[in-house]
């Protein structure tokens, strides 16, 4: 957490603080680069203690500061595998990304986002970003964490009699309009968070082919409706011009 107060720390112009920037930014790189157990728990902890300071500072006005940031974030993407905690890990490097910028002519507007440089830019060529594995362990995070915030299924009604029986609720306990008031949601889950993670996945270098790959795959094996599942498919489709496949 110190090494990283270091990495955001306004003024690193002197000798000292540019010698303390270097071994800094030296000990994150192999601290969270290692595939270790011990890394992945130095992964999560330099990810959340940058994530501190996205209320404070997005902005880098010193160059080393921000390539440091790109070194340090560049090496934990390496040392992530496709555990729970490690998928967590890139998927807040991700937002971290595209949180965290610097405007190479300070003379220029900083409000003007086209004259941003973000990390993003630097990242966008990782392999993990072409890990199909990757990105369907991260729709399952992804889906798991929003059904849990949205309490889709502790709005659910239970037949009195299931819920006295075993405490919990199955699917198969459920009405027949509950069951399919739920499903509704679920698939609505999923929309959401598989349109979400598709735009991720072009945003950091895949190919738009690549997305929609991705896109119809998890849809039938999830069974999304078509509607919604032409939906994505038209919206990824907008976004590369010239485009002849179809939605469908």
């Amino acid at each position: 957490e110190e090494a990283v107060g270091i990495l955001f720390k306004t003024n690193n112009s002197d000798t000292e603080a540019t010698s303390k920037l270097d071994q800094s930014i030296h000990l994150l790189v192999n601290a969270v680069g290692e595939k270790t157990v011990r890394a992945r728990g130095y992964r999560a902890s330099t990810c959340y203690a940058m994530n501190n300071h996205r209320g404070k500072v997005t902005q880098f006005h010193n160059e080393e500061q921000f390539d440091g940031l790109c070194k340090v974030l560049n090496s934990l993407l390496d040392g992530c595998d496709r555990e729970s905690a490690d998928v967590a890990s890139a998927k807040m490097v991700m937002m971290l990304a595209q949180t965290f910028y610097i405007v190479k002519e300070e003379d220029i507007n900083s409000e003007d986002r086209t004259k941003r440089i973000y990390p993003k830019n630097k990242l966008c060529h990782h392999p993990i970003w072409l890990d199909e594995d990757f990105w369907v362990q991260a729709l399952f995070q992804c889906v798991t964490d929003s059904l849990s915030n949205s309490g889709v299924m502790v709005r659910v009604r239970v037949r009195k009699s299931a819920s006295e029986k075993s405490g919990r609720m199955r699917w198969h306990d459920l009405r027949p309009n509950d069951r399919a008031d739920a499903a509704s949601q679920v698939h609505a889950v999923f929309f959401a968070q598989l349109g979400a993670l598709a735009h991720s996945m072009v945003e950091f270098g895949c190919s738009v082919e690549k997305a929609c790959a991705f896109v119809r795959r998890l849809s039938v094996r999830h069974q999304l409706p078509l509607s919604q599942r032409a939906m994505l498919l038209s919206h990824l489709l907008s976004q590369e011009p010239n485009q002849d496949a179809k939605p469908e």
